[in-house]
């Protein structure tokens, strides 16, 4: 017998249509918004992959996984994901400060210069 999380996990690696991934990254977008308010997050679905980016910080650079474990219902994956974003660009976990992001020093491309 099949577990939920297994269920749930099915449910994801289906394919799904280009209208059923813009509502679940609604609702990543959503959830992160809740986590990390005032920041501007990206979040696409395509392919069962979760993309996740900040566009303040970097068009470039951003954070990739796989679909399932960011829509779990107690949002740890999530909340990891956007927090790790956020430090490596020297930026505080929580709301966003858009006085301190803007005083961030920029790399020759535009982004937010980053731990290395």
């Amino acid at each position: 017998m099949k577990s939920e999380a297994n269920k749930k996990k099915n449910h994801y690696r289906k394919v799904m249509s280009n209208q059923q991934e813009n509502e679940v990254a609604l609702s990543i977008f959503n959830k992160l918004h809740s986590l990390y308010p005032g920041h501007a997050w990206i979040v696409q679905v395509d392919n069962n992959l979760c993309y996740i980016k900040h566009m303040l910080l970097s068009a470039k650079y951003g954070m990739t996984t796989d679909l399932f474990r960011v829509t779990q219902a107690d949002n740890k994956e999530l909340m990891r994901i956007g927090g790790e974003l956020l430090e490596r660009f020297n930026v505080d976990r929580g709301a966003m400060n858009l006085e301190h992001v803007m005083g961030l020093k920029q790399l020759a491309s535009g982004d937010a210069k980053h731990y290395e």
